[in-house]
């Protein structure tokens, strides 16, 4: 009887199974996006500007320190970098203090830093001689030329200019060459070039004459008094003494 009664309730529950309504299980729609940072609306960073955002909220780093200055922010605070060095003097920051590169070079002495520490340049030349440096060495240039002649050194070697004029001719060197001017005057008349020839004085008064050139033409005083008689010309004009 026992084991009749066990039969037909298993058989109720399994009958319960196929007849039930089926449970309705939920399903996700596809998948939403998860917002991580949320920028808020109201952003007062302008984009060029360094930001951070540790709470989620976009705002600027703290800075006080001009644009123009070097600065650092090794703790999250933007600060100048330390500097004790003018402006105008060269600087360095191997440890991340800005200070002078060593220097014991006058301001007026050329100076070089090969290994970073600035030193002159090795020279032994004087001063008043020209110089070259092609190899980082300060040396005169070769010159066999006297002082008191004129030079030239167009590849690089000092040399005297090409002259074939006597040193008391008036010379000229339009083409680099020294040459003397042309001149078709005997050298006791004077003379003028006011267009680079050399050419007489008009003269039109006796040599023996007193004259006077004013405005580049020689003439004669002028003179009333006769040639036995003392003469005088405080004025310029030749008058007898009273």
């Amino acid at each position: 009887m026992q084991s009749r009664l066990t039969l037909v309730v298993a058989a109720v529950y399994l009958a319960s199974l196929v007849f039930a309504s089926p449970v309705p299980i939920p399903v996700n729609t596809p998948l939403d996006t998860i917002e991580v940072y949320r920028r808020h609306a109201s952003r007062a960073v302008p984009v060029e500007d360094a930001a951070q955002a540790p709470d989620g909220i976009v705002k600027a780093y703290p800075r006080a320190v001009p644009v123009e200055d070097a600065a650092q922010a090794p703790d999250g605070i933007v600060k100048p970098y330390p500097r004790a060095v003018p402006v105008e003097d060269a600087a360095q920051a191997p440890d991340g203090i800005v200070k002078a590169y060593p220097r014991a070079v006058p301001v007026e002495d050329a100076a070089q830093a090969p290994d970073g520490i600035v030193k002159a340049y090795p020279r032994a030349v004087p001063v008043e001689d020209a110089a070259q440096a092609p190899d980082g060495i300060v040396k005169p240039y070769p010159r066999a030329v006297p002082v008191e002649d004129a030079a030239q050194a167009p590849d690089g070697i000092v040399k005297a200019y090409p002259r074939a004029v006597p040193v008391e001719d008036a010379a000229q060197a339009p083409d680099g060459i020294v040459k003397a001017y042309p001149r078709a005057v005997p050298v006791e008349d004077a003379a003028q070039a006011p267009d680079g020839i050399v050419k007489a004085y008009p003269r039109a008064v006796p040599v023996e004459d007193a004259a006077q050139a004013p405005d580049g033409i020689v003439k004669a005083y002028p003179r009333a008094v006769p040639v036995e008689d003392a003469a005088q010309a405080p004025d310029g004009i030749v008058k007898p003494y009273p």
